[in-house]
């Protein structure tokens, strides 16, 4: 488990903005212990490096929240799995400033804001099935609509469900 003196070979568990490394053969279990959703466990950027693991588990009905700057996956990122998707709210809350286009650059820089899948890395998310997850916007919106419409799918939706609107600038 993250917080455990033994997890992190006797030192505390990273403070609050630390950059945190999980070397290889470390396998940590993050759940809603150690970042509630009222109290999110705040982060700057997590490397995961080749042979590690960080499993994010919430308890049931008690959601987390993890913040983080960014994260590379050069081992494993997983939460829920297709026998045991996650059915408790979970956000990875990317925050910090975001790079100019003219930054990208190739190659591109070394620390980023974003969740990379780097060489061999997975990034494995399994959630609730929800009926289709996605959709596309009917027709284009001003800024403060109090209505949108899409194509299909939502009838599919629970109530209380909440909806990502996510952008337009890159293709799918």
């Amino acid at each position: 488990p993250w917080g455990l003196l033994s997890t992190w070979g006797g030192a505390v568990a990273p403070s609050p903005g630390d950059n945190v490394t999980l070397k290889s053969g470390m396998r940590i279990l993050l759940s809603s212990i150690e970042a509630p959703a009222q109290e999110p466990l705040t982060l700057g950027f997590v490397f995961i490096e080749e042979n590690a693991t960080l499993v994010i588990s919430p308890l049931p009905k008690y959601p987390l929240l993890l913040r983080s700057k960014g994260i590379e996956v050069r081992g494993k990122l997983l939460a829920g799995s297709s026998d045991c998707p996650i059915n408790t709210s979970t956000i990875i809350e990317l925050y910090g400033d975001r790079l100019p286009l003219g930054s990208r650059g190739d190659p591109p820089p070394a620390i980023r804001k974003g969740v990379y899948a780097v060489g061999r890395g997975v990034v494995e998310f399994h959630g609730a099935d929800v009926g289709k997850g996605w959709t596309r916007i009917a027709s284009p919106h001003a800024a403060g609509s109090t209505h949108l419409f899409v194509r299909s799918g939502a009838e599919q939706w629970s109530p209380g469900s909440r909806i990502v609107v996510a952008t337009t600038h890159f293709r799918d």
